[in-house]
């Protein structure tokens, strides 16, 4: 094992916050853990770079809620709220989006250590410093030191994606969506979705209509003209690429620390994507009763 990159070095990180940046992160822990209770708003849960603003400004759209992101909102006004947390009261309707840890590894390693604007750069140039990622441009030879570094130490969030997964992968009461589904038929997982969240009957036709706006090459096209509408970044946008980069040694490590809960989400240790399993939609909500295709990617 690696010995661990210097958190000494990593906690003088400026990680330094707009007043509008700050806002809203309190906004969106007030009103999440506290208003919740009171307002009627619904959560949308993930680990970083699981897909979440795409699928949830697709949900918004579909359920009628707005979706603040990263901009001061009305917490008294029911919304849609974006969250990675570990825990949220019990009382909230919950929707986790899950992505193969795979491929959310290798996003997070790029979204540590390559820069998208300004929104990161000081992140970014605090994570090159770090003892052992000189060359971060070799993704392949530093990505099982980047995941031991993640998964024993959190060296680069404060919590893992397994530590993630021990407190929602057998919560019955969130209803769970996976980002590959939202890529194999869009339109079909938000006809679930929204079924499954108690927002208004929604046709095919309508559904793919709101995938269609949202879809990866519409949001890189609004993204490029610095459209308020936005927001996030897309890198790649595909699953299974963790393959292309990600080396048998790095690979076994990774598996050390997932492999439990793999099966429970229809992800496989060799990469593929079998349906989500029926035992994760909640029973007290509805289903729409089509048989989705096996993702092969």
């Amino acid at each position: 094992m690696f010995e661990l990159s210097s958190p000494e070095l990593l906690s003088k990180k400026v990680r330094s916050l707009s007043k509008k940046d700050f806002s809203y992160v309190i906004l969106n822990r007030v009103a999440i853990k506290v208003i919740s209770r009171a307002i009627p708003h619904v959560v949308l849960n993930e680990v970083p770079k699981s897909g979440g603003t795409w699928i949830g400004k697709m949900v918004a759209r579909s359920i009628g809620l707005p979706f603040p992101r990263n901009t001061p909102f009305n917490p008294f006004v029911p919304s849609l709220l974006h969250c990675h947390l570990l825990g949220t009261p019990s009382n909230v309707p919950q929707l986790i989006v899950w992505r193969d840890p795979r491929d959310v590894v290798v996003s997070w390693y790029h979204h540590c250590f390559f820069s998208h604007g300004s929104t990161n750069e000081k992140f970014v140039a605090a994570n090159r410093a770090l003892p052992g990622y000189e060359h971060p441009e070799d993704v392949t030879g530093n990505l099982e030191r980047f995941i031991v570094d993640n998964f024993e130490h959190n060296l680069f969030f404060k919590w893992s994606w397994h530590k993630y997964a021990t407190n929602w992968v057998h919560d019955k009461r969130s209803i769970f969506c996976r980002y590959e589904d939202f890529l194999l038929d869009p339109a079909l997982e938000l006809q679930r979705c929204t079924s499954l969240m108690g927002g208004p009957e929604i046709s095919y036709e309508r559904a793919a209509q709101i995938a269609s706006h949202f879809s990866i090459s519409a949001e890189r096209a609004r993204a490029s003209k610095s459209s308020p509408e936005a927001g996030g970044f897309i890198r790649r946008g595909q699953a299974g690429c963790w393959g292309e980069v990600m080396n048998d040694q790095a690979h076994n490590v990774l598996l050390s620390f997932i492999e439990p809960y793999l099966e429970p989400l229809g992800y496989t240790t060799s990469g593929e994507v079998l349906p989500l399993p029926d035992n994760r939609t909640p029973a007290h909500c509805s289903q729409i009763n089509e048989k989705r295709p096996t993702a092969a990617l």
